[in-house]
């Protein structure tokens, strides 16, 4: 593939009949071995603009992390480890409804600039799915404010051609963006439901035609979303919700939680593997965290994970 291009019988495996059927699991695993090696290569003269990011590849077998159907081969960057680390405990916080529950791939949490595979062509996006909560309120806050949304008016004007703009089934063409759709947009990405995206749709036939031009062209697509994927994902540096704010007091409540107890205190533990049990405190220290004695087990707890043992 690396140098043929696209193939028809490529695409066709992604066709609905076929979506929860084990019998192409084979191809599909070799289309996705092409399909990365593809993209090593086009993506070889950009390789240090991808630092901080972990490329990921969707599943060929129907399981759980796909609902079982493969309708399409994803591969992917999103934060690494570190990037991650740093916002596991905001993302723990928020709240998962029936919509979003069985959402358990990368795809479904984070912002990620993604090339896809369907039957009807390629995708190439940068894509903020509804349970990328940090991502969206990020970008909705950016929008929101003068000095970002200009930035992003720049960035979107050094898109290649045909780049499109907006949420899932009603995209809009970038060189259609107005101040008052960008407005809009930031009321709508807010909490949204459905995934918002920016980037390209190749279509099948356009993709047959490229033949062997077709990393080149993915090369592109993806060099030219970069910068916008990194104007989106929440770094600390990228904070335009105040979540680091948010987690320094967050943690600071927590040595004041902790303060108030003192040896000897009966103490209910409220959060973890402990929690409904009660105790007695041992000792506190400086960084928030009570030793207690529960039974004949001491544990170590965060001071802000406790409540007085006659609380409800």
């Amino acid at each position: 593939m690396a140098t043929s291009g696209f193939t028809s019988e490529l695409f066709d495996l992604y066709a609905p009949d076929k979506w929860a059927s084990n019998v192409h699991n084979l191809k599909r695993m070799q289309a996705k071995t092409a399909l990365l090696a593809l993209v090593d290569v086009a993506t070889t003269s950009f390789q240090g603009s991808l630092i901080g990011l972990q490329r990921g590849s969707s599943d060929e077998i129907p399981n759980i992390n796909n609902q079982k159907k493969v309708d399409a081969q994803w591969i992917y960057w999103y934060r690494d480890a570190a990037g991650r680390d740093a916002i596991a405990s905001f993302l723990d916080k928020t709240s998962l409804d029936k919509l979003t529950i069985f959402n358990i791939a990368p795809t479904d949490k984070h912002v990620t600039l993604a090339i896809i595979v369907r039957q009807n062509g390629v995708d190439v996006q940068v894509r903020v799915p509804p349970g990328a909560i940090v991502d969206q309120r990020n970008l909705a806050a950016k929008i929101d404010r003068s000095w970002d949304r200009q930035q992003l008016e720049k960035l979107l004007a050094d898109l290649l051609p045909d780049a499109r703009i907006g949420f899932e089934n009603n995209p809009i063409a970038c060189t259609e963006l107005s101040i008052e759709v960008l407005t809009d947009m930031a009321s709508e990405t807010r909490n949204s439901k459905a995934t918002w995206s920016v980037g390209y749709h190749l279509a099948r036939e356009n993709a047959l035609e490229l033949g062997g031009e077709i990393g080149t062209t993915l090369s592109a697509m993806v060099d030219s979303l970069l910068p916008l994927y990194r104007y989106i994902a929440w770094t600390r540096d990228n904070d335009a919700i105040e979540v680091t704010k948010h987690l320094q007091e967050e943690k600071a409540q927590k040595r004041k939680n902790s303060t108030q107890f003192q040896p000897g205190d009966k103490v209910r533990i409220v959060t973890g593997l402990f929690r409904g049990k009660t105790g007695v405190v041992q000792e506190t220290d400086t960084k928030a965290q009570v030793k207690v004695n529960v039974g004949a087990m001491s544990v170590v707890v965060a001071g802000g994970d406790l409540a007085p043992a006659s609380a409800g």
